[in-house]
């Protein structure tokens, strides 16, 4: 039953990777720049989406596998699991905070943003090392492989005809974020048929686009 749940460790490198770069972007927006505000709020609306489809796809099929196939760690699983709960309060503060911001960008409310944002990234990390530290290894022991594709499946839910650039973004980080060719080959292969050749033939030239994108805000001081 042993699986290779690499994938969860590199889509939890480009959620620190996003927290560590984006409180930067924001600091660089001018005040008064509502058009650049809205390139930088909408970058880490993606982010948020991508973050809160991650953890319903273990709320609704990882956390109850666990909880019965490794009664003796269920301490352990319920730490982890709970963090969601105080994650998606800090999310909506978050939202809250950059739906402010970008209607009316200033250092106040772009303060607010950084700070909300500040928490978030750092209750997240805290959480994406203890779920890869006690976690991930339950996956691989635990969960069978078509499971856990149903598990990719459902974290990719986002995926839909409306959001087909933002998620080829995402791809996009994904990809760049592996640190081997085997690492991008599983990535791609955990996706089905039409979303894995869309990513693949579309993914760099979408985040070469929304790097152009974020760069010209960044420069229009």
């Amino acid at each position: 039953m042993a699986i290779d749940a690499g994938e969860m460790a590199l889509v939890h490198r480009v959620f620190r990777r996003a927290f560590g770069e984006i409180p930067g972007l924001i600091q660089r927006v001018a005040p008064g720049d509502v058009a650049g505000a809205r390139t930088v709020g909408d970058h880490l609306e993606l982010i948020l989406l991508v973050l809160h489809h991650h953890h319903a796809a273990e709320d609704d099929l990882l956390w109850p596998k666990l909880y019965a196939r490794a009664p003796a760690a269920a301490e352990r699983i319920h730490q982890v699991a709970t963090q969601h709960s105080h994650i998606a309060a800090l999310v909506d503060d978050l939202d809250s905070a950059r739906t402010a911001w970008v209607r009316a960008p200033d250092r106040e409310s772009a303060g607010r943003l950084c700070g909300a944002l500040t928490a978030l990234g750092t209750a997240v990390g805290e959480h994406l090392d203890d779920e890869e530290r006690d976690v991930v290894p339950l996956i691989e022991q635990n969960v069978s492989s078509e499971e856990w594709q149903q598990m990719l499946d459902r974290g990719a839910a986002f995926l839909t005809p409306r959001t087909v650039r933002r998620a080829l973004v995402f791809g996009g980080l994904v990809l760049e974020a592996a640190d081997s060719p085997r690492q991008r080959a599983q990535f791609l292969a955990g996706l089905s048929r039409g979303p894995r050749m869309l990513v693949t033939l579309f993914s760099a030239r979408a985040l070469a686009a929304q790097r152009r994108k974020l760069a010209g805000v960044t420069n229009a001081r």
